[in-house]
């Protein structure tokens, strides 16, 4: 056997230890000679300068341009940061009136409708009330139950008579929110054109398919996919409650 390879891997070992050493052996004259030869390092790297504590630097070396210099540019970069934060602070705030707005105008609505036992009442009110306050331009409750001719409902109809790629989007059971099909407009909407988006969400009674609540807009960014549906699903879930107890009464 050899005797050399104890050696070997000794000298490799202790030479790589030596290069770790000096990788991590960084001087501030190493940085400084860096900087001097990168000039326009701070320019091409101005998100490091908030970080930077530059205030005793200047107080003892105002006749030093360059460090005058690299001060306002921090003082630049922090101000576009400040006035992006304040940006942002205003946009939360109006989305803030928005929304508390919005909540008081569903609560409202949500409140006239529980009180409503009459489905011509909930009808005309919902219809009223989203056109009103929402800015939507059509909505619709379809009623899929032949006991809803019973509570004086004149919009039932069989799911049967409906398309079938309108009843496979129906029988899952999921809310669409976006842009449908031409075929599916006609069927959700059929008395209204030029809508573009829409919402559709199923209604269900002890987990069968008893109608669906549509709205519809000619404004393509008005329902969009994977937008907030919080308020959407909260109103349809009132309806759902509400056509629940209407059967409960005619079962």
């Amino acid at each position: 056997m050899s005797t050399e390879t104890p050696n070997t891997m000794t000298d490799s070992n202790e030479n790589d230890a030596v290069k770790a050493s000096h990788a991590v052996n960084i001087t501030a004259q190493d940085v400084l000679d860096y900087v001097s030869q990168n000039p326009t390092f701070f320019s091409d790297h101005a998100d490091a300068l908030p970080d930077m504590e530059l205030s005793d630097v200047m107080e003892s070396s105002h006749e030093q341009q360059g460090v005058t210099s690299l001060v306002q540019r921090q003082a630049d970069v922090l101000r576009k940061d400040n006035a992006l934060l304040n940006d942002k602070l205003i946009t939360l705030i109006d989305t803030a009136k928005q929304n508390e707005s919005l909540y008081k105008t569903t609560h409202d609505l949500v409140l006239q409708v529980l009180d409503n036992y009459s489905l011509p009442q909930m009808l005309e009110l919902l219809n009223g009330g989203l056109s009103e306050y929402f800015d939507i331009q059509c909505s619709r409750l379809m009623l899929l139950d032949a006991r809803f001719d019973s509570v004086q409902a004149n919009v039932s109809q069989s799911i049967d008579d409906l398309d079938d790629s309108v009843q496979t989007l129906l029988n899952s059971k999921k809310m669409v929110c976006g842009s449908l099909r031409p075929h599916e407009y006609d069927c959700f909407f059929p008395d209204t054109p030029d809508l573009v988006s829409a919402v559709v969400y199923p209604l269900c009674y002890k987990d069968e398919l008893i109608g669906v609540f549509a709205m519809g807009s000619s404004d393509c960014d008005h329902f969009m996919t994977g937008s907030d549906s919080t308020l959407i699903d909260f109103l349809s879930r009132v309806i759902e409650i509400n056509l629940n107890r209407c059967l409960q009464t005619s079962d």
